[in-house]
């Protein structure tokens, strides 16, 4: 390998130059919401925090992990429950028997009427105020 390409090979940045620069940011951000003074140089990986007797302290970033809050599934049981009622209750009664096997199709019409039972029984269930 080339002196140059080896040059490069080991100079390259272990972490993403975009991922880091966005740390500093957030960093930054951060402790200017606080009051602290900050300075961020272009093109470097540190910050300089002055302290409140003058000193000046200097941190690296070495890495940054942007938080991102779990998603609840939006989708509730009961929204569940009636998208698999549509999905069985949607079975042409007149085409199961020719489309299904004998066992089959009695298991499909027994669901059918087991699903709109406790459909019926949950509606009746639901006060309105």
């Amino acid at each position: 390998m080339s002196k140059f390409l080896e040059g490069i090979e080991n100079n390259m940045p272990e972490k993403d130059i975009d991922l880091l620069t966005a740390g500093k940011r957030a960093l930054q951000s951060f402790l200017l919401s606080k009051d602290v003074a900050v300075q961020v140089r272009t093109f470097a990986d540190e910050l300089s925090i002055t302290l409140e007797d003058g000193s000046v302290v200097k941190l690296e970033v070495k890495d940054y992990v942007k938080y991102n809050p779990p998603v609840e599934d939006a989708e509730t049981d009961i929204e569940k429950t009636a998208k698999t009622a549509a999905a069985v209750l949607s079975i042409p009664d007149q085409g199961m028997k020719g489309l299904l096997p004998g066992s089959a199709a009695s298991k499909v019409q027994k669901a059918k009427k087991t699903l709109a039972d406790k459909l019926i029984a949950a509606a009746n269930s639901i006060e309105i105020p």
